[in-house]
């Protein structure tokens, strides 16, 4: 649960820094001014202790695996929710894009967890 946390505060910094690039463009330094920058900043400090905490709890590769997948996923519904990024207009390609995101994420799932290879005692 605190890879999750984390890597859905993570995609919410990510959300902020895309934010806050934008508003570079138009008002220079005062991007760095607004609520996306506080939001950026904790988003990200509480990541980090989540991911830490995760770590020190969790075995390592589930919770950086869980990490990453649920920042990319909040950083790309975040794309499209708060910024609107587009989806395809025509109705076959928006299901296969869909299509295609859920055979990511199905793949993800299906990942094997790493294999340990066995201590075979040594002759001496």
């Amino acid at each position: 649960m605190l890879g999750a946390a984390a890597g859905i505060l993570f995609g919410v910094s990510d959300i902020a820094i895309k934010a806050i690039s934008g508003l570079v463009g138009t008002a220079g330094f005062a991007a760095f001014l607004t609520p996306w920058a506080l939001i950026c900043a904790i988003a990200s400090v509480a990541a980090f202790y989540a991911s830490a905490k995760g770590l020190q709890d969790g075995d390592a590769v589930p919770v950086i695996a869980i990490t990453g997948t649920a920042a990319n996923v909040s950083g790309i519904v975040g794309g499209i929710l708060v910024f609107g990024d587009p989806l395809s207009g025509n109705p076959v390609w928006l299901i296969v894009e869909c299509l295609a995101f859920g055979l990511v994420l199905l793949a993800a799932w299906l990942m094997p967890a790493p294999v340990r290879a066995a201590s075979a005692p040594t002759a001496a």
